[in-house]
């Protein structure tokens, strides 16, 4: 045997319950690695935070409201606010010398004609003799047919605002499947309506900077 190698018996066993190489103050216990991440945690919640702020489109539409159950009031109010909205297109279209770009009088067409249609529904749920659509008038003329539209849809909701009126100095009411349909339909008129008020305000806002700018 080599005399520099020592025989078993000289050595001193090693204990178990000290670790092999010193104790390790950075080393975590079984304990410790069951315990949730806290730097995770606080980042995940950092995240979910910013993803709760709202953005700037969000402020702009304004809190979110519950739709309430419509009355035989709040449906003459909603018809009342469509009106009124369309007393402003109307002014709006008799402007001066109002001229209409092509990608306008499409983007009119197609809104005022939803509007007008959806109103009439309205008017007809409610218990109004519509008549016959809208059809032939200012074929040639885009802004006399837009204010065909207008004036026809005015007409239905006053109609319908008098009967309204009517029901209930009887004591009688739509039903409430009614209700909720003339109240969607009125909401679907005036999205279109005030979207057609907005390109109609752009024309008139070119018109008036032309009109400055030669001046």
């Amino acid at each position: 045997m080599s005399p520099d190698i020592q025989s078993p018996g000289n050595m001193e066993p090693i204990n178990p319950k000290e670790p092999i190489g010193g104790h390790d103050e950075g080393a975590k216990s079984f304990g410790d690695y069951m315990e949730p991440n806290q730097e995770a945690t606080s980042t995940d919640a950092g995240t979910k935070t910013a993803e709760n702020v709202p953005s700037p489109m969000d402020i702009a539409r304004g809190p979110t409201q519950p739709q309430a159950v419509p009355t035989m009031d709040s449906v003459n109010a909603q018809m009342a606010n469509a009106s009124s909205s369309l007393g402003d297109l109307q002014q709006q279209l008799n402007t001066k010398d109002l001229k209409l770009k092509p990608s306008a009088k499409y983007l009119l067409r197609n809104k005022l004609t939803e509007a007008n249609a959806k109103i009439r529904d309205a008017a007809s749920k409610s218990g109004v003799d519509v008549g016959p659509n809208i059809e032939n008038i200012g074929r040639n003329n885009p802004v006399m047919k837009f204010l065909g539209l207008v004036t026809d849809g005015m007409k239905q909701l006053n109609a319908a605002q008098n009967h309204i009126a009517m029901l209930g100095k009887n004591g009688t009411s739509l039903r409430p499947a009614e209700l909720l349909m003339v109240q969607a339909k009125l909401a679907r008129a005036q999205q279109e309506i005030e979207y057609s008020s907005t390109i109609l305000a752009n024309s008139v806002s070119d018109i008036k900077m032309l009109f400055n700018t030669q001046i």
